[in-house]
């Protein structure tokens, strides 16, 4: 998505950084315990071959599309951001919009289609970080 119009007449756009609306994804119950176990999984793998000596194998088999010898040696919290993101087909987008609070809802993980929903009450910062929050 880089542009969503919202029923009220706003545009929603995602096209710069960082974003000046709410936005964040869903995770649905139906594939959180795939996500987590196939992550935590890789997350023991990934483990057991750093104190092997075997992290640039562990990085063939789990990010195949990441092979630039600069790559290989980034810290392993950037590998393992970077594996994690290989699940974003079991996350749904969900943006705000900022004129009427009305949240819009991916209905598939990567297609653009919406299902949008308008709040009862207060809607400000409902999507806001846990640590702007502080």
């Amino acid at each position: 998505m880089s542009s969503l119009a919202c029923p009220c007449g706003h545009v929603i756009k995602d096209v710069v950084w960082p974003l000046t609306y709410d936005s964040g994804v869903i995770l649905c119950d139906t594939d959180e315990e795939h996500y987590f176990s196939k992550t935590a999984e890789a997350l023991a793998e990934l483990v057991a071959a750093t104190v092997q000596g075997k992290r640039l194998e562990w990085m063939h088999k789990y990010l195949p599309h990441m092979q630039d010898p600069e790559y290989m040696s980034k810290p392993d919290a950037e590998i393992i951001e970077n594996y994690m993101g290989n699940f974003s087909f079991y996350i749904r987008v969900i943006e705000q919009c900022e004129k009427c609070g009305r949240l819009h809802v991916q209905k598939k993980p990567g297609e653009n289609l919406y299902c949008s929903f308008k709040p009862d009450g207060e809607w400000q910062s409902v999507l806001k970080d846990i640590g702007s929050q502080e």
